[in-house]
């Protein structure tokens, strides 16, 4: 069977909002998600379905998710190589690195590969210093040499085995880094670095469109003394790109949303080296002297402000930054080797956490990776030996954590919680911060967990909790992919957002080893029917009310349950629609939890406002945006989210009817999740079930300030009870629910329909498979290509 023998076309289908989820504008049908503001569609495959358990879907074809959040910017793992080339990128499986960027080195001119990052070997001699390596959308190789001038840019389609002069860089007297390529939407962006003074001083940005074939000048201010480009930067979610520049007084940051035609200067002071773009924001490195303080700068892509987010003192340049999986790295260093190089990391943007400090010496620190291997590479020059000096950092392969088991009882809970690891020779202790009530009791339940021949026993005995209190318990050593599970019993308070962390600790090398944050709420996760992608756990309460006079005070109130990733939870059981607010006992929040309280007042009469009014916006947990609007064309206010380019609303208030002139106030809180629902079953499938009850609701009395008298005006001091029971009806959610191998589209077998999505999804050896694309790499090694195919026809059912 040849790939090529068959072309079908796929329509994917257009999912609607259902009339039970009015708020939701953005719905799974089948695996194809559409955003009906944006009108983006987006398909999801592989996936979790919850069934009624007389066997009707309720719903299929979610995407993908883990059991749990796990964070690792805590942990250090760490090897050092020397001597070798400081690794620039990944190829085909392969390192390819440069030896040194001094003229004349052993080795500058030689662009070197690597299985390994160890071990090192020559693959083609230029004739000039190269100064930096590329790999192209389309797998070509792009590599800029330099010294002596001009710098040039070269292409290779072999892998490094023959090169071509491509384009020779305009400024004469300029080259390439590596922080000074990116791709937007298919083209290439190329910044010019080097001389910074006159004449023909480096200043250019460059542009293919044709892989790097061809190029194009796209961005060419006069010669200005003192002047060279530092960053270029890509951002996917505007879909703009990005480019600074600086130095000695003509600093700027710039952008264009035309692919280069025109460009705006959006600050003008400020001269970053490093820059990273996230949904809710851009993160810039400064460029400072060694005096000053090293920082972080953060620019709210939805309020224009910027502020600082890591602050180092007399710690040097943010040299280099790199974003992988939701986690930003910073490497801050400075050329006068006065300062401790040192590599930092953040999940949020807002907290910041040092990985590792280096020694002092070098000409620079670099970060690449993650890549292939799975490992974080650093490197920088050493100035009294030629060549890179080189680290590398792998991330923990903890595999798996999965579990949370919630009883159904009135006020205890019992979760359980798996653990599975990969590394030789590591403890483990557990800390538990509950978010509960006073007077709660944890409990490790004593456990055995078997692999092959060797066991674990994980023991504690009970004690007295408190929130923000952490309980350990000690655990024995247990060989690579030894299974640790444990029980926690709960008694006295709701689980509200449990919060668990793992430590381990490496005995054979007397280090500590991989750190894990775990998010245990996410495993509610599969009973989720409508959602958007976000990854939090949230109740969201929206509250507003029109204060200008008691007599015609208007109040409006509405909620949306946002569980595990964010999907606000809607219902349809037994054929009678339910929304999130049929889910939610929300009675006697604990005033911790609310994380974000304000007030604002503002002139929003219909009549006078022609956009919407963005009144607040803030993080989720995972670095996620979301903001409450005012709508004027529909009269309402919406909470609103934002991921990888989608937009939409996940809850909105009926129309506000605002007058002319109009002074309203508004207050937004949200924090865990606290329901009626209970979870349990054994691995691999849960039942939910509820009992019947009524709908509260927490409101703030009308006519009150509660900025004056919190007790009686706050957001949970009053609380109202609406609409009916809930249906009895219980659910089997199935907890990712194994599909054939090579279902790629959900249905349940693997047949032509599927072949149709693999023919789509053929990225060929080595090429990253396109977005959406990642469930056809069935052999996991990072491309679709003939050695999927072959899995893929040995698994073919046909339709069942």
């Amino acid at each position: 069977m040849r790939i090529s023998t068959l072309a079908v076309s796929v329509v994917l289908g257009v999912s609607h909002p259902a009339a039970a989820a009015e708020r939701i504008s953005a719905l799974l049908t089948r695996g194809t998600l559409r955003d009906d503001v944006t009108g983006v569609e987006a398909r999801f495959t592989r996936d979790s379905m919850a069934v009624l358990n007389n066997g009707q879907p309720v719903a299929s074809g979610a995407p993908r998710f883990e059991p749990m959040a796990i964070s690792t910017v805590h942990a250090e793992d760490w090897l050092t190589t020397l001597p070798s080339p400081g690794p620039r990128c990944l190829y085909n499986g392969r390192f390819l690195g440069i030896m040194s960027m001094y003229h004349n080195n052993p080795g500058s001119k030689t662009l070197w590969i690597s299985d390994d990052a160890v071990t090192w070997s020559a693959l083609y001699t230029f004739q000039y210093d190269v100064m930096s390596v590329f790999v192209t959308p389309g797998n070509a190789l792009l590599v800029c040499t330099y010294r002596p001038s001009p710098g040039r840019l070269y292409r290779s389609e072999d892998g490094g085995q023959t090169f071509n002069l491509v384009q020779i860089l305009p400024a004469r007297s300029s080259y390439v880094r590596h922080w000074s390529y990116d791709v937007l939407d298919g083209a290439i962006f190329v910044g010019e670095y080097g001389d910074k003074n006159l004449p023909n001083n480096a200043r250019h940005v460059l542009r293919s469109t044709d892989d790097g074939r061809t190029w194009q000048i796209v961005y060419a201010p006069p010669e200005t003394q003192g002047y060279h480009v530092h960053k270029i930067l890509a951002d996917p979610y505007d879909h703009c790109v990005w480019h600074t520049t600086g130095d000695s007084g003509h600093n700027s940051i710039r952008r264009s949303c035309d692919a280069g035609t025109n460009w705006e200067a959006v600050a003008v002071g400020d001269a970053p080296t490093s820059a990273v773009a996230r949904p809710e924001a851009i993160y810039w490195g400064g460029d400072f002297n060694v005096d000053s303080w090293a920082t972080v700068e953060r620019w709210d892509r939805f309020t224009g402000q910027s502020a600082a987010t890591l602050y180092v003192d007399k710690a040097g340049y943010v040299w280099d930054m790199l974003h992988y999986k939701n986690v930003m790295y910073a490497t801050l260093y400075h050329y006068q080797l006065t300062v401790t190089p040192t590599l930092w990391a953040s999940r949020n943007g807002s907290e910041w956490v040092m990985l590792r400090e280096f020694p002092l010496g070098q000409s620079g620190l670099e970060i690449f990776g993650p890549v292939r291997d799975g490992w974080m590479h650093n490197s920088y020059l050493d100035g009294q030996q030629p060549g890179y000096l080189g680290y590398r950092y792998r991330p923990p392969r903890v595999r798996s954590i999965s579990g949370l088991r919630v009883e159904p009882e009135a006020t205890n809970g019992l979760a359980s919680v798996q653990l599975s690891s990969a590394e030789e020779g590591l403890t483990g202790w557990y800390a538990y911060n509950w978010g509960g009530g006073s007077g709660s009791q944890v409990a490790w339940d004593t456990t055995t967990a078997h692999h092959g021949n060797a066991s674990v026993h994980v023991t504690s005995a009970p004690g007295s909790f408190r929130p923000g209190v952490q309980t350990s318990a000690a655990a024995g050593v247990f060989p690579a992919g030894t299974a640790v599970k444990g029980t926690i019993w709960m008694k006295g308070a709701w689980l509200a957002n449990p919060d668990l962390r793992a430590h381990f600790r490496d005995h054979t090398n007397q280090r500590d080893g991989p750190k894990l944050m775990v998010r245990a709420t996410q495993t509610f996760r599969p009973i989720v029917v409508s959602y958007t992608p976000l990854a939090t756990s949230y109740l969201l309460d929206l509250v507003i009310y029109d204060n200008r006079d008691s007599a015609s005070a208007d109040f409006h109130v509405d909620s949306a349950m946002i569980v595990g990733d964010g999907r606000p939870l809607s219902w349809q059981i037994g054929g009678t629609p339910r929304t999130a607010e049929s889910l939610m006992h929300t009675i006697n929040y604990p005033p911790a939890w609310t994380e974000s309280w304000f007030w604002q007042a503002a002139n929003a009469g219909t009549d006078l406002m022609a956009q919407p009014l963005v009144v607040k916006s803030w993080l989720t947990a995972d670095g996620n945006a979301m903001w409450l609007s005012y709508e004027p064309g529909d009269d309402t206010f919406k909470v609103w989210a934002r991921v990888d380019g989608f937009s939409w609303p996940l809850a909105s208030t009926p129309p506000v009817s605002f007058r002319k002139d109009s002074l309203f106030r508004m207050a937004v809180a949200y924090g865990p999740a606290v329901f009626d629902l209970y979870v349990y079953g054994p691995t691999g499938r849960m039942q939910i079930s509820g009992p019947s009850q009524g709908l509260v609701f927490d409101r703030t009395m009308i006519g009150c300030s509660p900025e004056l008298d919190k007790q009686a005006c706050g957001l949970f001091a009053y609380h109202q009870t609406f609409g009916g029971p809930l249906s009895e009806q219980q659910i089997v959610a199935s907890f990712d629910a194994p599909f054939p191998v090579g279902d790629l589209d959900g249905d349940g077998d693997t047949d032509l329909a599927d072949f149709v999505v693999f023919q789509q999804c053929f990225s060929g050896s080595g090429a990253r498979p396109a977005p959406g694309c990642d469930h056809a790499d069935l052999d996991d090694d990072g491309d679709v290509d003939l050695a999927d195919f072959l899995i893929f026809q040995q698994n073919f059912t046909g339709s069942l």
